[in-house]
């Protein structure tokens, strides 16, 4: 009879130790996972001058921040308003100038961000905003193009309507993501790794970080696949105004 009481103590012992260990684990383990959050949240993105992080994890988490999420929401929404009047516009190239005019704006409320901080010294930031101005530029006018061809029937020609929208946007995406993602250059092996990391450039009394050499050919690199596009839109005729829009 003594003994019945003795087991269900033991057992209800166990279970407590049982419940309070697994308790404890779950503690542990979301206060590592806190920890995981709170050192990749530690990965500014408003800072240019940051170093790259150690933790393979983090390296990671930033690929997809800036490489990834970055570039696409970024280029959904910096030509939002031309979207908005997309029916109105009568060609390709005024759908892709005012989309450059959008992001060149998006470009500037950034850039004002960055020497508010007084991140960096003001040749860096000039090399560096400028080129993103480009980048920011190209990319919305892209997006604002695409926008323009899958709304606007026959505006393509004979070729896949679907196709070249969708080309259009990619492009500004992919664009966008090697321009964030070029630091995964400093992770190269010695010594292209270390010299874009460490290295710097003497231009008289200047020094500037050797990765702005990255910056350098990327920004070339737009500008020629710039001229083609805008030399491309130059040989496309306006839609002609309808009798609606005459009248008023």
């Amino acid at each position: 009879a003594r003994v019945a009481p003795l087991v269900r103590a033991r057992i209800k012992r166990r279970q407590v130790v049982g419940h309070s260990a697994l308790r404890g684990k779950w503690i542990r383990r979301t206060a590592r996972a806190r920890k995981v959050v709170a050192g990749r949240n530690r990965v500014a993105l408003d800072n240019p001058d940051q170093p790259i992080p150690s933790d393979p994890k983090a390296i990671v988490f930033l690929f997809i921040l800036v490489s990834g999420i970055a570039p696409l929401v970024e280029e959904s929404v910096k030509p939002l308003a031309v979207v908005a009047m997309v029916g109105r516009i009568r060609s390709a190239a005024e759908a892709f100038i005012l989309g450059m005019a959008a992001g060149v704006g998006f470009d500037l409320v950034e850039t004002i961000g960055y020497i508010s901080s007084g991140y960096d010294h003001w040749l860096n930031i000039a090399l560096q905003r400028s080129s993103a101005g480009l980048l920011h530029g190209f990319g919305a006018g892209m997006v604002a193009l695409g926008w323009y061809y899958a709304t606007h029937a026959n505006s393509t020609g004979k070729m896949n309507r679907a196709l070249v929208t969708l080309g259009c946007w990619t492009y500004a995406i992919l664009q966008h993501a090697i321009w964030n993602g070029s630091f995964g250059l400093q992770l190269l092996p010695a010594p292209i790794g270390p010299y874009l990391d460490n290295g710097t450039i003497v231009l008289g009394t200047i020094t500037v970080p050797s990765f702005m050499l990255v910056y350098i050919v990327e920004t070339i690199l737009m500008l020629i696949f710039f001229l083609f596009i805008t030399k491309k839109l130059r040989t496309r005729p306006a839609e002609p105004i309808s009798p609606a829009i005459n009248k008023g």
